[in-house]
C-alpha cells in the first residue's frame, strides 16, 4: 500500500497537470472521439488550496506552525 502524498507532492502534481493542460490544450480528438483532461478553473482552485496547506505543512515540519500562547493568572 502506498502511503498517502504529501500536500507539497500534491501541488507538484496540480502544477504539472495545469502545464500540461497550458502546453497541450485541454482536450484530445483521436478517431472521432473527444476527451477532456481536466477543467482548468477547478485544477487552479486546487493549486491555490495545496499551496497553503504544503506551506503550513512546511511550517509544521520546520518546527514553526502556529504560534501557541499561555496566559497566567497572577496569585
Amino acid at each position: 500500500m502506498r502511503p498517502m502524498a504529501t500536500y507539497t507532492e500534491r501541488l507538484a502534481t496540480v502544477q504539472a497537470a495545469i502545464d500540461d493542460i497550458l502546453t497541450t490544450g485541454v482536450s484530445v480528438r483521436l478517431n472521432n472521439r473527444s476527451l477532456t483532461k481536466a477543467n482548468l478553473t477547478e485544477l487552479m482552485a486546487l493549486e491555490q488550496r495545496y499551496s497553503s496547506l504544503a506551506a503550513m505543512e512546511n511550517a509544521a515540519a520546520n518546527g514553526g506552525g502556529r504560534a501557541r500562547v499561555t496566559y497566567v493568572t497572577p496569585l
